[in-house]
């Protein structure tokens, strides 16, 4: 489309170790595989809990047992890791111009692309 310039539609996958991988060719090759641990311990710093999209950025929350944290990128493949505060973050999603991270007990809300994070509401729900 007009006005895009170079754009390249992606896939881009996440798991365990905060570990993100990208295709451009509809899922027939990965490439710039980045990763914060080389493991698959569910019960780490890395753990991949979502990953969303929306406003062009790509935002993967990460952190299972520990302080909850995102990677941040506008083309996955290089990523940014930020801290997000409200301790364990259980699910993201991206609705009306926002990312919202939520746990049983409430939520952080970030509408700058995942660069900065907010108390958002209560879930209702606890354990």
């Amino acid at each position: 489309p007009a006005g895009l310039g170079d754009v390249v539609p992606v896939f881009v996958a996440a798991g365990f170790g905060a570990r993100t991988l990208v295709s451009c060719d509809d899922g027939r090759t990965w490439k710039a595989q980045h990763l914060l641990a080389d493991s698959n311990d569910d019960h780490s710093p890395f753990t991949h809990k979502g990953l969303a999209y929306g406003n062009g950025v790509f935002v993967q929350l990460i952190g299972w047992g520990a302080e909850a944290s995102v990677k941040v990128s506008s083309d996955g493949v290089t990523w940014e890791r930020r801290t997000v505060g409200g301790g364990g973050m259980g699910g993201i999603g991206f609705a009306d111009g926002a990312f919202v991270l939520v746990d049983s007990f409430g939520s952080r809300v970030s509408t700058d692309g995942g660069r900065t994070w907010t108390t958002g509401g209560a879930t209702g729900h606890g354990y």
